[in-house]
């Protein structure tokens, strides 16, 4: 009776142990899921302590937490460390996260195959696999690969590779896959299909794949998509409206937005006006429906809904584009009396900057006066910095000088003023004063333009001095090679 009794009281202490280890890794896991990796991670050690058969999924998430707390370069070496770990206990996600994340893609190849020599079906390995191959650029291993899966009767595998050939334009070896992994009922394979016959414009094959998902699992944003594509606007509105899952709102702004993305702009107008009646206290789609209007030429519409954007956001981000869309009809004239019905809000500085920008980027010197003084005038003396270009393009070097002394206390022309200023002294032939600007600039930010340097090697090369000739010209090769890397 007492060994019954010992035996029961064991089974007992073995069944409380186990719930409250069970306990311990759904409450870590819990508190990971919501970023609380300090409260987590001692969830996690408890279990690694006990050893118990969770202790694979504990090593994977305190492996995790390492990584995602990587405030010193030793966690990334602990974050590896403890994913072998958790691999040891042949916990699948670890294998999976290792194998693709590690740097040396030979390594995570070897990672995955010793995997799926454990698991020879489990697809996570697999897909993996496959995309470490994809990033190794070995593309007829990659082939091999999944060609030896369906050889093993693994079907999901014609999918990978109508994926795989479709990247390599290989067109109608995808298709062919598609069709494979479509005909065995491979999930996802309808839709990869549906979706490779829309990026061919076989417009009709598309369709029909579509409509068989959506039969299925009721998946019609894609089918609607392909009818905005063909211009079919009613048919993608009734499907939006059929599948209860978007608003009236959304179902009209997502088809005109596409529609203007398709340079319909007619229809965009037409769906984002419906919209407006519809929301009337919406300012949400002002702005597109004002530019979808002015594309369109419907220009009455266009200035009008300009105007309601920028008086209910007071001279908010429409305001470049109302003045650009109006300078572009010479209606000068209506944009100072919009100004004036305004005046001494927000909306007449930045109207006026708006305007003093386009002048500015055309160089007209009096466009630029006429408005740098409106604004300097409404007390923002920083504008003295496009007062003095106006007067530099003049070689009015006496009123540049002027302005530019003001603008340059302001932090954000101080660089361009200072530059000016030297300039003006170049004009003037006061090589000593332009220099001593220059080199103002140039010790604030060496790479300020390739203008500035040539400007400083030129004064270099009069005075002979080949040590600064050599270090400027080593700045101005700086500028010139990160411009032709990002010359795309």
């Amino acid at each position: 009776m007492k060994k019954i009794l010992l035996i029961l009281l064991s089974f007992t202490i073995f069944a409380v142990n186990s719930f409250a280890e069970s306990e311990s890794l759904s409450k870590g896991v819990e508190l990971y899921n919501d970023s609380e990796y300090s409260q987590a991670k001692p969830y996690f050690e408890k279990i690694v302590r006990l050893k118990n058969e969770e202790v694979g999924e504990a090593y994977y998430y305190l492996a995790e937490i390492a990584y995602f707390t990587l405030t010193d370069p030793k966690n990334d070496a602990e974050h590896e460390r403890l994913l072998r770990l958790s691999i040891a206990k042949d916990y699948v996600p670890a294998i999976t996260h290792l194998g693709g994340y590690i740097s040396d893609a030979k390594e995570g190849e070897k990672i995955l195959l010793a995997g799926l020599e454990k698991f020879p079906n489990n697809q996570d390995i697999i897909d993996t696999l496959g995309e470490v191959y994809y990033t190794m650029e070995a593309t007829d291993k990659t082939v091999n690969f999944y060609e030896q899966l369906v050889a093993k009767g693994n079907n999901k595998a014609y999918l990978s590779l109508g994926y795989l050939y479709q990247y390599d334009e290989q067109y109608n070896l995808a298709e062919e896959n598609y069709l494979k992994a479509a005909n065995n009922n491979v999930e996802g394979s309808k839709l990869a299909l549906a979706e490779f016959y829309k990026s061919q414009k076989k417009y009709d094959l598309a369709e029909k794949y579509y409509l068989e998902v959506k039969a299925e699992d009721a998946d019609d944003g894609g089918l609607a998509d392909l009818y905005i594509i063909q211009k079919k606007y009613d048919l993608a509105e009734k499907l939006f409206q059929d599948s209860g899952k978007y608003d009236r709102q959304e179902i009209l702004s997502t088809i005109a937005g596409r529609a203007f993305n398709l340079e319909d702009y007619k229809t965009a107008e037409k769906y984002y006006l419906q919209e407006m009646k519809e929301n009337p206290n919406s300012f949400y789609n002002q702005i597109p429906l004002a530019q979808s209007a002015e594309k369109a030429g419907d220009n009455s519409l266009a200035e009008e809904m300009y105007k309601k954007d920028i008086v209910s956001n007071s001279g908010g981000v429409s305001t470049g584009d109302y003045v650009n869309f109006m300078l572009k009809q010479g209606k000068l004239a209506e944009v100072e009396k919009f100004v004036e019905e305004n005046k001494g809000t927000d909306i007449e500085t930045s109207i006026y900057g708006s305007i003093l920008s386009n002048y500015f980027d055309a160089k007209n010197v009096e466009g630029m006066k006429k408005y740098s003084q409106k604004l300097i005038d409404l007390e923002d003396e920083s504008y003295r910095y496009e007062m003095g270009y106006a007067y530099y393009l003049e070689k009015n070097y006496s009123e540049a000088t002027k302005n530019f002394l003001i603008a340059k206390k302001f932090p954000n022309f101080t660089e361009n003023s200072l530059y000016y200023l030297g300039m003006v002294e170049k004009e003037k032939g006061n090589m000593k004063e332009a220099k001593a600007y220059f080199l103002q600039v140039y010790k604030k930010d060496k790479y300020y333009s390739v203008d500035l340097l040539n400007e400083l090697k030129a004064i270099y090369e009069k005075e002979g001095n080949t040590v600064e000739i050599k270090r400027i010209q080593g700045y101005i090769d700086e500028i010139n090679n990160s411009n032709d890397d990002t010359d795309y």
